[in-house]
Order: structure tokens, then C-alpha cells, then sequence
């Protein structure tokens, strides 16, 4: 026999009610059409699961309130570094320069020292001498306003300094070697020479010093 009332309240059962709207009564022997059938045992309703919230992502902390676990973004240093913008672009990349010690001391301390060089060979009275000393000069110049440009940087002014400071290292050679075959021939001529040799030494190694700084 076939009833359409609660077996357990004897409320009346709407068709495809699967829970008694009086008692809460489950009905398992449900059919198709609603009803209950003889021998079905009614069951008690079972409570609502309770619904575990999501998992805390990775990487941030979360603060609930009330019943509800709000969704907040994970919080990442570096988030944007490591994975790039939000939009997926990977980040723009830097075009600094290299960067070493600054040669605008190498340079000043060359320029000095070429600058007493070209005082003393104009002290000489010699035509050639001064001419030579003229150049030397010129290329002082040249390599410490560069330098004095490039500072730590490694780039196009630092080029120019050492290509600069090699051509007055390269300018100081034949009058350098002049002075030791004279030395040789007259050793008597040392003590006259000995300014000019010293202050075209000291330029010499100064432009060396300088190249080398700036190809640093």
C-alpha cells in the first residue's frame, strides 16, 4: 500500500519532496512519484555539512571574520620582480653602463705632471723639444677631460682616455730613450738632463697609469 502522508507526523507529502516539510523526516523508499511505500523506514534529516574554508594560499596571511574566510590576494615579496607585471610581461631590462673606480684622479695627477713636462722642455730654448712637449700637452688635455667626463663609468670617454693616455705614454718613448743613449755616450751630460728626464718619466708613468685605470 502506497501512502502520500509522513509515516512519522502524517503530514501530507508534496510530490517530489524528498524530506518531510513537518518533522524533517527523510523519506528513503521515494519514487518517482513522491510517494512513500509500504515498509520504507523514515530516517531523521541529516544536519547540513559543515563546508571547510579554503586553504590559506601560499606566501601571505589571512584574518577571518565572522563565518566567512575572505579571499585575499597572497602577498609575495618581490611578487612583480619574480613573475613579472600583473599583465605577464617579463620586467624591463636595465642598460647601465659598467661601472669601476673613477680615473679623474689618475688623469688630474697626469695632467700636472705632463703640465711640468711642457715648462721645463720650453725652458730648454730647443724648437724640437717644445714642439714635441706641445703635443704631449695636447694629449694631456684630451685624456683628462674625458676622464674627468667618464668618472666610474666604463664607456665611450673612458675609450677616449686611454687611447688618449697610450698616445702621450708612446710620444714620451723617443725623448726617453734620447736621454739613455746620451747618458751612455757622456754620462757628464746626467746632471743637465735630470729635470727633463724626470718630469718626462713621471708623465710617462702617469699616462700609463691612467690607460690602465680607465681600461679598469
Amino acid at each position: 500500500m502506497v501512502s502520500k502522508f509522513c509515516p512519522s507526523c502524517g503530514s501530507p507529502r508534496q510530490l517530489g519532496v524528498r524530506f518531510c516539510g513537518g518533522c524533517g523526516a527523510a523519506f528513503d523508499g521515494a519514487t518517482r512519484d513522491g510517494v512513500v511505500r509500504d515498509g520504507a523506514a523514515p530516517t531523521a534529516a541529516p544536519f547540513p555539512t559543515a563546508v571547510a574554508p579554503p586553504p590559506a594560499p601560499v606566501g601571505g596571511w589571512q584574518v577571518a571574520v565572522g563565518d566567512q574566510q575572505p579571499m585575499f590576494a597572497p602577498i609575495a615579496p618581490n611578487a612583480g620582480a619574480a613573475h613579472g607585471s600583473a599583465s605577464g610581461a617579463a620586467p624591463a631590462a636595465t642598460s647601465a653602463k659598467p661601472q669601476g673606480a673613477s680615473i679623474r684622479g689618475q688623469v688630474l695627477q697626469m695632467l700636472m705632471v705632463t703640465g711640468t713636462d711642457w715648462f721645463a722642455a720650453r725652458a730648454t730654448g730647443d724648437p724640437a723639444a717644445t714642439k714635441l712637449a706641445d703635443v704631449r700637452a695636447g694629449l694631456a688635455i684630451v685624456a683628462t677631460i674625458a676622464g674627468l667626463i667618464s668618472g666610474r663609468s666604463r664607456g665611450f670617454f673612458s675609450k677616449i682616455t686611454m687611447l688618449s693616455s697610450l698616445g702621450l705614454a708612446f710620444a714620451q718613448s723617443p725623448s726617453l730613450f734620447d736621454f739613455g743613449q746620451r747618458i751612455l755616450a757622456n754620462p757628464s751630460v746626467l746632471g743637465p738632463l735630470m729635470p727633463n728626464i724626470a718630469t718626462q718619466g713621471l708623465s710617462f708613468l702617469a699616462a700609463i697609469r691612467s690607460a690602465l685605470a680607465a681600461r679598469k
